[in-house]
């Protein structure tokens, strides 16, 4: 009885999970062609794995099993974790903005330069992390005084100004 009464529900959440796994392998795992370089090929075939593996793990055939249904997937869905996740699947399935593009034009453009950079082969590569410069920045703790004087801010370590 159970699992009749949870099976629209489950056929719902069963072609939205198949719907976005589609889209991911569909749309953002596609190579593109002359745009691509080999390492974002290699990132796009990663992917495409990693979501066909979570198909399997899923094993969202078996959603079509009313007695798989009624064994594992009632008692799973009502317990705390199973239901706070189903609900926030839910509401991400539900709102008009499901990824939480911004609203603001200015505010899309500049996510979209963003994220556009990655695979703009233009820029250079930054070095090994290895490599880059470590930055440190002292913060005073609770009401700790900190006063430099301008002469101290004028100061060079190293040909590095200190105040920079």
């Amino acid at each position: 009885a159970a699992a009749a009464a949870a099976a629209p529900g489950i056929k719902k959440v069963k072609t939205a999970v198949k719907a976005a796994l589609d889209l991911i392998t569909g749309k953002l795992a596609t190579d593109r062609d002359d745009k691509e370089d080999d390492a974002g090929k290699e990132a796009n075939r990663l992917l495409r794995g990693v979501v066909g593996r979570l198909a399997e793990l899923l094993s969202l055939d078996k959603l079509d099993d009313p007695a798989h249904v009624g064994a594992r997937v009632v008692p799973a869905l009502n317990t705390a974790p199973a239901r706070a996740a189903v609900d926030h699947y839910a509401l991400m399935l539900s709102t008009s903005n499901p990824a939480a593009e911004p609203e603001s034009n200015e505010a899309r453009d500049v996510l979209r330069f963003f994220l556009e950079s990655f695979t703009d082969p233009q820029l250079a590569r930054g070095p090994p992390v290895t490599r880059m410069p470590s930055m440190v920045t002292l913060t005073p703790m609770y009401s700790e005084e900190v006063t430099y004087n301008a002469e101290d801010l004028r100061k060079t370590v190293d040909g590095d100004n200190v105040s920079t």
